[in-house]
Protein backbone atom coordinates (compact mmCIF):
# COMPACT_ATOMS: atom_id res chain seq x y z
CA UNK A 1 0.00 0.00 0.00
CA UNK A 2 2.76 2.50 0.38
CA UNK A 3 2.92 3.04 -3.87
CA UNK A 4 -0.04 4.60 -2.83
CA UNK A 5 0.97 7.37 -0.08
CA UNK A 6 2.91 9.90 -2.39
CA UNK A 7 0.79 9.40 -5.70
CA UNK A 8 -0.35 11.67 -7.86
CA UNK A 9 -3.89 10.43 -7.55
CA UNK A 10 -3.31 10.24 -3.65
CA UNK A 11 -2.14 13.67 -3.49
CA UNK A 12 -5.60 14.78 -5.45
CA UNK A 13 -7.85 13.30 -3.25
CA UNK A 14 -6.27 14.38 -0.37
CA UNK A 15 -6.62 17.91 -1.49
CA UNK A 16 -10.16 16.82 -2.77
CA UNK A 17 -11.25 15.74 1.06
CA UNK A 18 -9.46 18.41 3.20
CA UNK A 19 -11.66 21.11 0.64
CA UNK A 20 -14.79 19.31 0.62
CA UNK A 21 -14.67 16.50 3.25
CA UNK A 22 -15.47 12.79 2.57
CA UNK A 23 -18.03 13.04 -0.20
CA UNK A 24 -19.28 8.94 -0.63
CA UNK A 25 -22.34 9.50 -3.37
CA UNK A 26 -21.32 7.35 -5.56
CA UNK A 27 -20.72 4.00 -4.48
CA UNK A 28 -18.76 2.69 -7.79
CA UNK A 29 -16.24 4.93 -6.86
CA UNK A 30 -15.30 1.95 -4.78
CA UNK A 31 -15.93 -1.78 -6.22
CA UNK A 32 -15.32 -4.59 -4.14
CA UNK A 33 -15.31 -8.37 -4.77
CA UNK A 34 -16.92 -10.47 -1.57
CA UNK A 35 -14.86 -13.90 -2.26
CA UNK A 36 -16.70 -16.99 -0.98
CA UNK A 37 -15.40 -17.03 2.77
CA UNK A 38 -16.66 -13.83 3.19
CA UNK A 39 -13.28 -11.80 2.80
CA UNK A 40 -13.54 -8.64 0.28
CA UNK A 41 -11.27 -7.65 -2.03
CA UNK A 42 -10.86 -4.48 -4.17
CA UNK A 43 -11.32 -4.37 -7.66
CA UNK A 44 -10.79 -0.50 -7.95
CA UNK A 45 -10.61 2.24 -5.40
CA UNK A 46 -7.59 1.42 -3.47
CA UNK A 47 -6.66 5.28 -3.06
CA UNK A 48 -10.25 5.72 -1.32
CA UNK A 49 -9.84 2.48 0.95
CA UNK A 50 -6.07 3.50 1.82
CA UNK A 51 -7.21 6.82 2.08
CA UNK A 52 -10.30 6.40 4.64
CA UNK A 53 -7.78 3.85 6.81
CA UNK A 54 -5.65 6.88 7.36
CA UNK A 55 -8.19 9.33 7.95
CA UNK A 56 -10.13 6.98 10.10
CA UNK A 57 -13.51 6.59 8.20
CA UNK A 58 -15.23 3.44 9.83
CA UNK A 59 -17.93 3.44 7.09
CA UNK A 60 -18.21 3.49 3.22
CA UNK A 61 -20.27 3.32 0.23
CA UNK A 62 -18.75 0.89 -1.92
CA UNK A 63 -20.59 -1.53 -4.92
CA UNK A 64 -20.22 -5.40 -4.07
CA UNK A 65 -19.75 -7.93 -6.92
CA UNK A 66 -20.11 -11.51 -5.40
CA UNK A 67 -17.54 -14.24 -6.61
CA UNK A 68 -19.09 -17.64 -7.20
CA UNK A 69 -16.52 -20.37 -8.28
CA UNK A 70 -17.40 -21.60 -11.29
CA UNK A 71 -17.14 -25.36 -9.25
CA UNK A 72 -20.13 -24.51 -6.95
CA UNK A 73 -22.30 -23.57 -10.24
CA UNK A 74 -24.42 -27.00 -10.70
CA UNK A 75 -24.79 -27.68 -14.84
CA UNK A 76 -27.96 -27.02 -15.03
CA UNK A 77 -27.62 -23.47 -13.96
CA UNK A 78 -24.74 -23.09 -16.37
CA UNK A 79 -26.43 -24.35 -19.07
CA UNK A 80 -28.89 -21.52 -18.20
CA UNK A 81 -26.70 -18.63 -17.78
CA UNK A 82 -25.08 -19.92 -21.17
CA UNK A 83 -28.27 -19.38 -22.83
CA UNK A 84 -28.85 -15.92 -21.50
CA UNK A 85 -25.54 -15.00 -22.39
CA UNK A 86 -26.37 -15.80 -26.20
CA UNK A 87 -29.54 -14.31 -26.25
CA UNK A 88 -28.09 -11.18 -24.67
CA UNK A 89 -24.87 -11.03 -27.43
CA UNK A 90 -27.83 -11.59 -30.00
CA UNK A 91 -29.70 -8.57 -29.17
CA UNK A 92 -26.69 -6.72 -28.50
CA UNK A 93 -25.71 -6.96 -32.12
CA UNK A 94 -29.33 -6.22 -33.34
CA UNK A 95 -28.87 -3.10 -30.72
CA UNK A 96 -26.11 -2.20 -33.06
CA UNK A 97 -27.28 -2.40 -36.48
CA UNK A 98 -30.27 -0.55 -35.36
CA UNK A 99 -28.45 2.32 -33.58
CA UNK A 100 -26.40 2.50 -36.67
CA UNK A 101 -29.12 2.77 -38.85
CA UNK A 102 -30.98 5.45 -37.01
CA UNK A 103 -27.54 7.51 -36.57
CA UNK A 104 -27.26 7.58 -40.28
CA UNK A 105 -30.52 9.45 -40.45
CA UNK A 106 -29.26 12.06 -37.83
CA UNK A 107 -31.76 14.63 -37.17
CA UNK A 108 -34.57 13.18 -39.39
CA UNK A 109 -35.01 9.90 -37.16
CA UNK A 110 -38.41 9.76 -38.19
CA UNK A 111 -38.94 6.33 -38.67
CA UNK A 112 -41.03 5.18 -35.53
CA UNK A 113 -40.93 1.91 -36.38
CA UNK A 114 -37.38 1.29 -36.06
CA UNK A 115 -37.08 3.32 -33.12
CA UNK A 116 -40.22 1.06 -31.52
CA UNK A 117 -37.26 -2.28 -32.66
CA UNK A 118 -34.07 0.04 -31.18
CA UNK A 119 -36.36 0.17 -27.87
CA UNK A 120 -37.56 -3.11 -27.80
CA UNK A 121 -33.97 -5.23 -28.55
CA UNK A 122 -32.73 -2.61 -25.88
CA UNK A 123 -35.25 -3.91 -23.25
CA UNK A 124 -34.82 -7.93 -24.46
CA UNK A 125 -30.90 -7.61 -23.74
CA UNK A 126 -31.30 -5.58 -20.64
CA UNK A 127 -34.15 -8.27 -19.55
CA UNK A 128 -31.30 -11.34 -20.37
CA UNK A 129 -29.08 -9.52 -18.22
CA UNK A 130 -31.07 -9.13 -15.47
CA UNK A 131 -32.46 -12.99 -15.94
CA UNK A 132 -28.15 -13.13 -15.61
CA UNK A 133 -27.95 -11.83 -12.22
CA UNK A 134 -31.04 -12.62 -10.77
CA UNK A 135 -30.65 -16.28 -11.49
CA UNK A 136 -26.68 -16.05 -9.86
CA UNK A 137 -27.67 -13.73 -6.83
CA UNK A 138 -30.28 -16.58 -6.20
CA UNK A 139 -28.01 -19.29 -6.75
CA UNK A 140 -25.51 -17.08 -4.23
CA UNK A 141 -28.19 -16.90 -1.75
CA UNK A 142 -28.64 -20.79 -1.82
CA UNK A 143 -24.90 -21.15 -0.82
CA UNK A 144 -24.46 -18.77 1.91
CA UNK A 145 -22.11 -16.24 -0.15
CA UNK A 146 -24.25 -13.25 0.63
CA UNK A 147 -24.00 -11.39 4.10
CA UNK A 148 -27.11 -11.79 6.20
CA UNK A 149 -27.35 -7.97 5.35
CA UNK A 150 -27.78 -8.08 2.20
CA UNK A 151 -30.40 -10.67 2.20
CA UNK A 152 -32.85 -8.31 3.62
Amino acid sequence: MTVYRNSEKMKELRVSVKQKGWIDDDSEDLHLYRLPDGKYTVASGNHRIFLSHQIDIQKINAMVSLLIPESYIPENIKAKIKDYEDKEKTYQIEVEKIRESLEALGEIRKNVKDEFTYKNFCNLRDEMYNKRQYLLLKLAKFLNLVPHEATE
